[in-house]
């Protein structure tokens, strides 16, 4: 049953259903009964919440996915370079609940300057591995933040006519 008190000017919200115990503050009291009512509901439907580890950083996804993913693939020792690369960015020392797509445009206008093919490369594995993370191992990160950047053009054969 969720109950809600008024505490510092602001709403409190605690559920304790089945075992399991969540709590949230929120400005308005509206607010606060929808997600009260929300998280009822998922809980008594039986639907496991979740919450992301608030330590877990993208260097921490990008050395899991170079330990276990990587190794199995074709070109292993290419990736393993590249990943490695990746590692010394400053963007990786980021808690993964940070970051935003605006962090990764600001990624993508660094990196295109040492080429659009090298860009593209970056980008297409980092969204590999947030899909990674959300699909194989079930992270509860609820979008990926490079689904919506747009990848360089990286064939140059677009721009010859050809007769």
């Amino acid at each position: 049953m969720a109950s809600i008190r008024k505490r510092l000017g602001k709403y409190q919200v605690q559920i304790r259903t089945q075992g399991q115990y969540i709590t949230k503050t929120f400005i308005h009291l509206s607010d606060a009964k929808k997600w009260s009512t929300f998280h009822e509901s998922k809980i008594l439907l039986g639907v496991e919440l979740q919450t992301l580890n608030k330590k877990l950083t993208l260097e921490d996804l990008i050395n899991k996915y170079l330990n276990e993913i990587t190794p199995l693939k074709k070109g292993c020792v290419t990736e393993t370079q590249r990943l490695k690369r990746l590692l010394k960015e400053p963007l990786v020392h980021l808690k993964v609940y940070q970051l935003k797509t605006s962090n990764f445009l600001e990624f993508k206008q660094k990196r295109i300057k040492d080429g659009n093919r090298t860009c593209a490369y970056d980008l297409v594995l980092l969204h590999h591995i947030y899909n990674t993370a959300i699909k194989q191992w079930c992270y509860p990160i609820t979008h990926n933040p490079l689904s919506n950047i747009q990848k360089p053009k990286c064939n140059f054969y677009n721009k010859i006519k050809f007769n």
